[in-house]
């Protein structure tokens, strides 16, 4: 498979493992293992060790199965086109956090100096606040366009692969769009809510219709799963909790009822 890089990207960002299956595990055919491919690219192997045009795992756009690999090659795929190490490591500062006043943000990189970005991003509820404005905003902040032209459109419409409409439990699970997960009436919420999740139960709910940004931040356990759908259905019906409403570009009402101390910086 030979693709040029721009084209890489864009179905990196829509197609979560289903055409790049094998790439953390060579020829060997074996399934992506979020836990055993956690600690391959945290701990041990980087991207770059690993080939950029691997064998097909399954045709373009039939097979669901989530996982990091694809975010992580999207970070090395900018890495490389960026060629200067020290305008990459600055990148996320100086063409996002710092642009929104996300100034307790800080993006952590695996051993051979690539972004992880799935993870290991370590921020506060009002940092996720500001992103959440940003895409509410449809990527501008004030009057500077930070992100382009109807990319916060791309990133909600879903992926020629989506996860199964149902979980285990019966509940109904999220859809995916371009690294966003999708939410609507089947949810209980408003058709076009887009939401970023993270580990351990960090989520930013971004809800246009409404004109809602709901953040949650908490450190679930292991197997827990906490209602997002549920709560930002309630955030909404009763405007508490974290409720922020963007109009003509201006912030005009903050709305905050925290458990937990805002200082405090959680990986999400």
């Amino acid at each position: 498979m030979s693709l040029p890089r721009g084209a890489l990207c864009r179905r990196l960002l829509r197609r979560p493992a289903s055409e790049f299956g094998r790439l953390y595990h060579g020829d060997e055919g074996h399934e992506w293992v979020p836990a055993a491919g956690e600690r391959c690219c945290c701990l041990s192997s980087c991207p770059q060790s690993f080939p950029l045009e691997p064998e097909l795992a399954g045709a373009t756009g039939q097979r669901w199965n989530y996982a990091n690999n694809d975010t992580l090659l999207l970070s090395y795929v900018l890495r490389l086109r960026v060629r200067d190490d020290r305008v990459y490591l600055a990148y996320p500062y100086e063409k996002l956090f710092r642009r929104i006043g996300m100034r307790h943000t800080t993006a952590e990189t695996d051993w051979g100096g690539t972004f992880i970005l799935s993870s290991q991003v370590w921020t506060t509820a009002r940092d996720l606040t500001r992103f959440g404005l940003l895409l509410l905003n449809d990527g501008k902040w004030g009057t500077a366009k930070i992100l382009p032209p109807r990319w916060v459109r791309y990133m909600g419409t879903p992926a020629p692969a989506q996860p199964p409409a149902k979980r285990a439990d019966g509940k109904q699970n999220a859809g995916y769009g371009a690294q966003f997960w999708l939410y609507g009436k089947r949810h209980g919420l408003p058709d076009g809510t887009l939401a970023a999740q993270g580990n351990r139960g960090q989520y930013v709910v971004v809800v246009p219709a409404r004109g809602v940004v709901v953040v949650r931040r908490g450190f679930d356990g292991d197997g827990a799963r906490f209602a997002i759908d549920t709560f930002a259905e309630a955030v909404i019906d009763a405007e508490c909790i974290v409720c922020i409403r963007l109009h003509a570009h201006v912030l005009t009402s903050v709305r905050w009822i925290c458990s937990r101390s805002n200082r405090r910086r959680d990986s999400y």
